[in-house]
């Protein structure tokens, strides 16, 4: 099958299924005739893989890893259950932190009366951190309101961005989740794809303040 069928058959955008084969996470297609990369039923098989271990919370670096030992014949099955347990552990401990959220917005539901008015509104003084009266207050700052995180989906600082973004909210009360963005996809809004990977922007703006949009560190999709 050529690439476009490949994509249609998958979901996957065009571009992402050339990523993965820069990537290694497909080998390198045949060619036909006219020199358009073919692809067949393993092609196939190994994107839907990549597809339900990303469901599963796996990065693809993780993926090409459980690949590997897929087509590994006579290989344990113990390295694919420490990989699991460790995704296990890390789906635990986000669930204890939506756990915290939900708590949170129970108490703060709880104590705005239907008849209160809005310049009186327990949800709206948590949700605004220019009042000092907050009832989310606490000795670390309020959350931003919208985080994003911008990447590609296999670069290897993308790990260390949500690595620092967890560390940065661990303090505070309410600890939003952020909304990721993959430049592999065709859901991502245009107005992001100007930035590079990875990139975390909080009310918008580059936390990093970058006006050169080719860091050294940063990870590109072309290439």
């Amino acid at each position: 099958m050529l690439i476009g069928e490949l994509a249609q058959a998958t979901g996957v955008g065009v571009e992402t299924l050339r990523f993965y084969e820069r990537e290694g996470v497909l080998p390198d297609p045949g060619r036909n005739v006219s020199g358009y990369r073919l692809y067949d039923d393993d092609a196939l098989r190994r994107v839907r893989f990549v597809l339900r271990a990303k469901a599963l919370g796996f990065s693809l670096s993780e993926t090409k890893e459980l690949l590997g030992l897929r087509v590994s014949p006579g290989v344990s099955c113990e390295e694919v259950r420490r990989a699991a347990g460790a995704k296990l552990s890390d789906v635990e401990r986000r669930i204890e932190e939506l756990r915290g959220m939900q708590s949170v917005l129970a108490e703060l539901i709880e104590a705005c009366a239907a008849e209160h008015r809005t310049d009186d509104c327990p949800i709206l003084d948590a949700l605004d951190d220019a009042r000092g009266d907050s009832a989310m207050e606490t000795e670390a700052s309020v959350p931003p309101r919208e985080i994003d995180l911008i990447y590609f989906d296999g670069c290897p600082h993308v790990e260390v961005a949500r690595t620092r973004l967890r560390a940065a909210l661990g303090g505070a009360a309410a600890r939003p989740a952020w909304r990721e963005w993959d430049l592999g996809s065709d859901a991502t809004p245009e107005r992001f794809r100007q930035f590079p990977s990875p990139t975390v922007l909080i009310d918008g703006t580059d936390i990093e303040g970058r006006d050169d949009r080719t860091s050294a560190l940063a990870c590109r999709a072309g290439g």
